[in-house]
């Protein structure tokens, strides 16, 4: 605990211990009552032994299972430069390079064609 951390700690401390002595028999007692009571009710936190390595096996095959999916997926943005690169480098294509603003017009308006 660092000196600053003890410069508030302390004031606070001593005022919680002040405000516990000025309490009567019969409320401390009643509140220690209260305290016992939730401390039996209180579940266990804690998992079975036999739970951390079952947890360490989903959690590894989950991982392996999402890099697997990740890895086989195709790139989309690659295969869209490809179709581009077919465009530009085929000369079967000038034609409609050449008549690219009346497509453009054409996908404007919706008509067939």
């Amino acid at each position: 605990m660092t000196d600053k951390d003890r410069d508030w700690l302390e004031p606070v401390r001593a005022e919680l211990q002040q405000s516990v002595d000025t309490i009567d028999a019969a409320t401390r007692a009643r509140l220690a009552h209260i305290r016992q009571q939730a401390l039996t009710r209180a579940p266990s936190s804690r998992l079975p032994r036999y739970a951390f390595p079952v947890v360490a096996v989903l959690a590894t095959a989950c991982l392996v299972i999402a890099i697997t999916l990740n890895l086989r997926q195709p790139q989309p943005a690659q295969y869209e430069m490809i179709d581009d690169l077919d465009l530009i480098t085929t000369s079967e294509s000038l034609e409609l390079i050449e008549d690219l603003e009346f497509y453009e017009w054409l996908e404007d308006y919706d008509l067939p064609g």
